[in-house]
């Protein structure tokens, strides 16, 4: 139609050209071309609207057409037979839909990072080219349930696995103290005085879930030396010290109990040295024991260094007496000839290390 339009000024433009020449032959062509562009300028317009009309009827058939068999399609529930299967560990949990119609699409959202509690909302659409169906919702939300996921509070933790930890601790310690302990010092007691429970505070990645860790005192009775005038003379002594079991990543089950792997506990066995001499000779010789000299000491290399990237809670407490254990109790005067009777129970726990004798 543009063309058209074009082709006529441009034959208008030559006629007045014409005119100005007075060429009268040139004018009455000039005036049948104007002639011929407006008609096929006319006609091209009636087939436009034309192909306009057909095309709005066709549209408007087939909307019609839509629209009955939107009327007449069978309504369905697209959620009917669906299920949400949750994967992995909270939160970090995943979503995926199982089962529904196989007429249907379904997405999920969000379908990651997932904990119980959440809220999950899928939708639902027609498959392309099915029409004998219709939706009766296209939208719906589930409550995220079922993960196991790691525990974030000490009361998450029932009594009964706390008893399995402390079962493995105090087997840990046995073995300790029958593999480390000798003649010259006996574990006299030991005492678990209660828990600290780390976890990582949100947003920071340490590579650990929480840690539990029971933490115990104990008193080893140690075959020391003591200065009598020029001399040194044998005396026993108890010594405390302090010393913890630690657990990891502990998980929480959908059925409420509670998952730990007990072979990944973990025995402090660090020393520091006492003041008590073990032996005289070429030397002087202290006895050190193994765990931290105070209860502070132990709460400042587990808590205190940790406290920017760590959440805690910490029950213990140093009068506790449950969990109290005693073994080969022996007196701090009885002479050095006693202890040979608690060999079975002794331990290299307490060891010594020569140092200067000023």
């Amino acid at each position: 139609m543009k063309k058209r339009i074009t082709a006529v000024v441009a034959v208008c433009a030559v006629l007045l050209s014409f005119t100005g020449c007075g060429k009268q032959s040139e004018l009455e062509t000039g005036l049948k071309m104007i002639e011929q562009a407006a008609a096929e300028a006319e006609k091209e317009a009636s087939e436009e609207a034309a192909r306009s009309e057909r095309e709005a009827s066709r549209q408007a058939s087939r909307e019609a057409s839509k629209a009955a068999e939107i009327a007449n399609a069978e309504e369905i529930d697209p959620f009917e037979g669906v299920d949400i299967e949750y994967t992995g560990m909270a939160p970090n949990g995943k979503a995926a839909v199982k089962g529904g119609n196989g007429n249907v699409t379904y997405s999920v959202t969000p379908d990651k990072n997932l904990k119980n509690g959440d809220t999950v909302t899928v939708k639902a659409e027609l498959r392309p080219g099915v029409t004998a169906y219709k939706l009766s919702g296209d939208e719906k939300e589930f409550t995220v349930d079922g993960l196991a996921g790691y525990v974030t509070a000490l009361d998450e933790i029932p009594q009964e696995t706390k008893d399995k930890m402390e079962k493995q601790a105090d087997d840990l310690i046995t073995a300790f103290v029958a593999n480390q302990y000798d003649d010259n010092a006996s574990l006299k007691s030991k005492q678990l005085l209660g828990y600290y429970f780390l976890t990582p505070k949100e947003g920071f990645e340490v590579g650990i879930n929480n840690e539990v860790y029971l933490v115990y005192k104990f008193v080893s009775t140690l075959n020391t030396k003591v200065k009598s005038g020029d001399d040194y003379k044998d005396k026993k002594v108890n010594a405390s010290s302090y010393t913890y079991v630690r657990f990891r990543d502990i998980t929480s089950m959908p059925d409420g109990t509670c998952s730990v792997d007990l072979s990944n506990g973990y025995l402090y066995q660090d020393r520091f040295e006492t003041e008590y001499i073990s032996s005289v000779g070429w030397g002087i010789n202290n006895w050190y024991l193994y765990g931290y000299k105070d209860i502070d000491s132990m709460f400042n290399a587990v808590i205190a260094k940790n406290i920017a990237s760590y959440n805690y809670e910490n029950t213990v407490k140093e009068d506790a007496t449950t969990s109290e254990t005693t073994s080969d109790p022996v007196s701090s005067t009885a002479d050095s000839s006693s202890a040979q009777s608690s060999k079975a129970a002794s331990s290299k726990a307490a060891s010594s290390k020569t140092a200067s004798s000023d």
